[in-house]
């Protein structure tokens, strides 16, 4: 059996280094190369000097030809992800996309029927289910702690701001950026869909006001069952990366709080304080990156289950599209009518 995946990472932004970085260390992965654009070369040429890699400058000769790369990881911008994962799939490469894979249902669908064609392995970064306190917390609601199931939490507050410019000119939409990771974590918790949402979203940044890009969102998932999952997001945490799971039943309730920086705690006559949460997305989900990458090499090298699926990609594209029109409509949307 072969023991490593040999791999080739394109895209060098935020998440392509935390790929690139992670799979030059991981002894379950080999990081063959890097590929990006040539706007991009200086900081990929970086990069590759860095982890021993190689600096793959043409898609199809170098990456797609290359009978020596087992899979890709796709940390490119949104727009590029259809078309490069198609590419990817079918010359014969395993694919691990960030999200979204695709903003409509009709492009999942087609990446997906691509890769049970070729019989590879196509699988989203959907980080939070390989965090080891999330994956604890769902072990023990699965076992029954909190008996019936009511309410479940989500708490998501980015930190920093993402720049302005990448705001304005990138057509970010809240809930596909941000509020889509703890709808992933609702419907993880549950294993069902909701039968409907309502969500509301405005602009409280001064740059923003007025331009149709929100930065605060709050969002209800009602289920079948009764239960309710409530979600509160924003772009600006002055504090630290502020991200809080709550599940409550009627036998208990489990939660997952913030990360702070380090572990000290100051305690005198004037009060107890520790130093502020971790700086942002990267530091508190460390573990889970590594881990969705080695996780991903166990499905394409050792038939391990996927965490996530096909069903899992769509569900969490209509509930979002669900939100990001119930807020326009200001009104609570059935997710049967709306999808």
């Amino acid at each position: 059996m072969q023991k490593v995946l040999r791999l080739v990472v394109v895209g060098t932004g935020r998440m392509g280094k935390i790929h690139i970085y992670n799979a030059a260390t991981s002894l379950k992965v080999k990081l063959l190369g890097v590929y990006d654009v040539p706007e991009k070369r200086e900081e990929a040429s970086r990069l590759v000097a860095e982890t021993g890699s190689q600096l793959f400058e043409n898609w199809h000769s170098q990456v797609l030809e290359n009978t020596q790369v087992d899979a890709v990881v796709i940390a490119s911008p949104t727009h590029t992800h259809k078309t490069l994962t198609l590419d990817a799939l079918e010359s014969g490469k395993s694919v691990l996309c960030e999200k979204p894979l695709g903003e409509d249902l009709t492009t999942i669908q087609m990446c997906h029927q691509k890769a049970k064609e070729k019989g590879l392995t196509l699988l989203i970064d959907w980080n939070r289910r390989f965090d080891p306190s999330f994956m604890k917390l769902v072990s023990e609601v699965r076992q029954g702690f909190v008996g019936q199931l009511q309410i479940i939490r989500v708490s998501g507050r980015d930190h920093p701001v993402p720049p302005l410019p990448f705001l304005r000119h990138s057509n970010s939409c809240i809930f596909r950026d941000m509020i889509v990771h703890d709808v992933d974590l609702v419907r993880w918790i549950m294993s069902s869909e909701p039968i409907s949402v309502y969500a509301t979203a405005t602009s409280c940044l001064p740059e923003l006001v007025g331009s149709g890009i929100y930065d605060t969102a709050t969002a209800m998932m009602e289920f079948k069952n009764g239960v309710v999952a409530l979600l509160d997001s924003a772009r600006n945490a002055c504090y630290g990366y502020d991200q809080r799971l709550e599940v409550f039943g009627d036998k208990g309730m489990l939660s997952v709080e913030n990360f702070p920086s380090n572990g000290v705690k100051w305690s005198n006559e004037t009060g107890i304080r520790r130093d502020p949460y971790v700086w942002s997305f990267p530091e508190r989900y460390q573990i889970s990156f590594r881990n969705v990458l080695e996780h991903f090499a166990d499905v394409v090298l050792r038939n391990h289950v996927p965490m996530c699926n096909e069903k899992d990609d769509l569900g969490i594209c209509k509930i979002v599209s669900a939100m990001s029109l119930s807020a326009s409509l200001k009104r609570r949307v059935s997710l049967k009518s709306c999808c």
